[in-house]
């Protein structure tokens, strides 16, 4: 995977470069002033924005040009990492983080732990 920065925002390309698709999500139109991988986030620096983090990267390193194309999807969660002595990373609760994709708004949804 290929991450880009430009003046107007967040790209992602799948392949290698071939083909770039927007990675805007929440984030407001603001240039990229750099990029950086860590602990399988992807942290943005932006001019005048401040920070702006993408948690966990392995839902964008599950998707397939497939994906797009499902009704729905559960992604397999990152692996677990025993809570630093103060707690703070992973999630608070030291719990595990799961995502999903729905094609449509579904209510309720139900998710089965086994």
């Amino acid at each position: 995977m290929l991450y880009a920065g430009t003046e107007f925002g967040m790209y992602v390309s799948f392949d290698d470069g071939a083909n770039w698709q927007s990675l805007q999500l929440n984030l407001p139109v603001t240039p990229i002033s750099d990029l950086q991988v860590y602990r399988r986030d992807l942290v943005v620096s932006t001019f005048g924005r401040g920070l702006w983090v993408l948690d966990d990267l392995s839902v964008l390193e599950q998707m397939d040009p497939h994906t797009a194309t499902d009704r729905h999807r559960l992604f397999a969660p990152r692996d677990g990492v025993r809570p630093a002595a103060n707690g703070s990373y992973p999630p608070v609760d030291g719990g595990a983080t799961i995502s999903y994709y729905l094609a449509e708004d579904v209510h309720p949804v139900t998710l089965e732990i086994r």
